[in-house]
């Protein structure tokens, strides 16, 4: 299984949302360009965490996006769910009837397994515990001074 790209940026989004949590809502231009990502792709990912209740957003000159939540409460497994069309490892594991051998397969408790263990790590792990284990401070001062916004 490979995650989707939107998953990928999406928590690139989230983790520099969850570096400048104090800092109030950041403008999804600057964000686009710390991260080298179009603007009109991250805004498209954004209406997903939006919709989730995993981020706000605010309109007008000062506006941007912030959190809805300390990122400590905030999982990868919330994300990957929220923006993975299918956020499982085979379409079967969540609906039996897409497959005709079902409930004869010889595989498909072993992809259960998997998608059960996989979850289990995406659970445990928040926002803010991936920001702290980033042990690349290149990466942090790149995210706290790429844009005027985000500098500290």
């Amino acid at each position: 299984m490979q995650l989707q790209k939107e998953s990928r940026y999406g928590l690139r989004l989230m983790m520099v949302l969850a570096l400048h949590q104090s800092d109030g809502a950041i403008q999804m231009r600057y964000i686009a360009e710390a991260l080298g990502v179009s603007q009109m792709y991250l805004c498209k990912i954004a209406h997903k965490l939006r919709k989730a209740k995993v981020i706000v957003g605010f309109r007008g000159s000062h506006g941007g996006y912030r959190l809805a939540r300390p990122a400590s409460e905030i999982t990868v497994g919330e994300l990957v769910r929220c923006l993975e069309d299918t956020p499982t490892l085979t379409r079967c594991i969540m609906n039996p009837s897409l497959c005709a051998n079902a409930s004869c397969c010889m595989s498909r408790k072993i992809w259960q397994k998997g998608q059960e263990a996989m979850y289990r790590v995406f659970d445990a792990c928040t926002l803010d515990k991936l920001v702290e284990e980033r042990d690349d401070p290149q990466w942090k001062e790149a995210m706290l001074h790429t844009a005027p916004c985000l500098q500290r």
